[in-house]
């Protein structure tokens, strides 16, 4: 057996670092998009925002698109799907979209109606700018072809973040019309003008939240619980005990339910702090209790980094400057 080499060490860290930061990037901007369509389509409008990841039921299964909206007196519907990046390889791309868009256009209940039904609805698959051309063009052959089937109409939207030269300046992200409709009217109109998305409210309102309903990424879990709980339980101490019941405790205070209505259900999931308390584990940052159940001993530095997020990364994935003679957890390579 042998170590690798320091190219192909080199290699496997920066691959694990980059599928990391694809994951925790993608999960920020599916919360952000959300928590700013949630504001620019309100009770009062026409179209209003109804919920994120609603769960509705098919003919035989259950999907949990990330947004729904519902128009015109609740007399249709837009089901949303927010892709913050696409694989590269076609046909992957074309399972993933033929199964997601299938199951979208077979949605039986699950609207915010009394009859949890709905008349009409239609699919709006909101991307990253430089994708969107590409599904386009790709859902364009697919739907001649017959590889994807629906009797849906589907929107594409594309994002980006936009750095307006006008003073003042603010940072926006920009969701605009790239092709077919939703047959709202309202909503149709707003993205042909553009539907601005101001950052600075973004980031605040993000404060309180954090998340959607789908299990966030290892990095994105660690990267908060680290920042705003690990720094506050620490104070002066090298190391401290923490439960899941006290961490579960301190999320709940800390961030507002879905909706923000008072007594709703917290936006944490127990199963997401486990497991990221087993991350920290894994990686040599808490100590798991041998007796005590999901008690954890956690090792604090008294220096708190000012990168979270590469921190996390060093440990959970290394440094590509570590010589490969100090790195006791290299790949062997058979």
């Amino acid at each position: 057996m042998k170590i690798l080499s320091k190219e192909k060490h080199s290699a496997q860290i920066q691959e694990c670092r980059e599928k990391n930061i694809v994951r925790f990037d993608a999960y920020y901007n599916t919360v952000i998009m959300s928590v700013g369509l949630k504001h620019i389509f309100t009770d009062d409008e026409p179209c209003t925002f109804k919920t994120s990841e609603p769960s509705m039921q098919t003919s035989n299964n259950h999907v949990t698109p990330d947004v729904i909206f519902q128009c015109d007196n609740d007399s249709r519907g837009i089901v949303c799907e927010i892709k913050t990046s696409l694989p590269d390889n076609e046909q992957y791309l074309l399972q993933d979209m033929k199964d997601q868009i299938e199951k979208y256009s077979d949605i039986q209940s699950g609207w915010k109606t009394e009859s949890k039904t709905i008349n009409q609805y239609a699919i709006l698959l909101l991307l990253y700018r430089n994708d969107s051309k590409t599904m386009d063009k790709h859902l364009q052959e697919w739907r001649r072809s017959g590889a994807i089937v629906t009797n849906k109409k589907i929107c594409i939207a594309e994002w980006q973040h936009n750095h307006p030269y006008k003073v003042p300046r603010r940072d926006e992200i920009l969701i605009s019309h790239r092709s077919g409709t939703t047959d709202c009217e309202y909503f149709d109109q707003k993205l042909h003008n553009d539907i601005k998305l101001d950052e600075l409210q973004l980031t605040t309102d993000y404060e309180t939240q954090k998340f959607v309903k789908s299990d966030p990424p290892d990095l994105y879990i660690m990267t908060i619980l680290y920042h705003d709980l690990f720094s506050t339980l620490a104070t002066d101490r090298d190391e401290f005990t923490v439960t899941i019941d006290e961490l579960m405790k301190k999320l709940a205070e800390y961030y507002a339910s879905w909706s923000g209505l008072e007594g709703e259900q917290t936006q944490i999931r127990r199963r997401w702090v486990t497991r990221a308390m087993n991350k920290f584990s894994e990686i040599g940052m808490a100590q798991k209790h041998a007796e005590q159940q999901d008690t954890y001993k956690i090792q604090w530095s008294k220096r708190i980094p000012k990168n979270i997020k590469e921190y996390l990364l060093d440990k959970m994935c290394g440094k590509e400057r570590r010589a490969i003679k100090d790195d006791k957890q290299a790949t062997l390579d058979g």
